[in-house]
């Protein structure tokens, strides 16, 4: 009898050993699996945030550079015509032409920087996710948070950068589709005379 007591003893005791590490690796698993979760949340915020800037960029990334070229081209040209032969209304436009021209010397490349910038961003992310989706990040949660916390404060300074250079871009855009085919021609009638 004592014989099946203790045995019944060691077997309930190994049982419940067995049943709450069987449990505990669950809940551990559970816990892991809320973590990933919640990581697997947090990257697809900064997909959001990346989306949201990059719809931002409307231009092509080089439109500024090449206006920029042309505007120089045609502000050089214009630099060595005599002034009599140029009417009031085209000296205005050549006028704010130049000082288009000063906008875009100094946001072409802020545009172009903003739209690699955002593209760099993109590959972090996806680094950040695939580590996410591996699980590397399920035990070392702290290290997401610092990943994760670096790509949001970029993706922050891209969005702020972007914002501020596509609204100087679109305040303009108007007066230069107005103004630069008005200074084309104008150079054209100049170096045809």
């Amino acid at each position: 009898m004592r014989y099946k007591k203790r045995h019944f003893t060691l077997i309930f005791t190994l049982s419940t050993a067995l049943f709450s590490v069987f449990f505990l690796a669950c809940n551990n698993q559970n816990t892991i699996d809320e973590k990933r979760q919640i990581s697997v949340q947090k990257v697809d915020s900064l997909w959001l945030g990346l989306h949201e800037t990059k719809v931002l960029f409307s231009y092509k990334m080089d439109e500024f550079i090449e206006r920029k070229s042309q505007m120089q081209k045609n502000l050089t040209q214009l630099k060595f015509v005599d002034g009599q032969k140029i009417n009031d209304e085209n000296l205005s436009n050549v006028q704010q032409y130049n000082a288009m021209f000063r906008i875009y010397r100094g946001i072409g490349q802020q545009y172009k920087d903003a739209v690699l910038g955002a593209e760099a961003i993109f590959y972090e992310i996806k680094g950040l996710e695939t580590e996410v989706k591996k699980g590397n990040y399920d035990k070392e949660i702290t290290n997401f948070v610092k990943e994760y916390q670096s790509i949001k404060n970029q993706l922050i300074e891209n969005h702020k950068m972007a914002l501020d250079v596509t609204n100087q871009l679109k305040a303009i855009e108007p007066a230069y589709q107005r103004i630069s085919p008005l200074v084309d021609e104008l150079v054209e009638s100049v170096q045809g005379n």
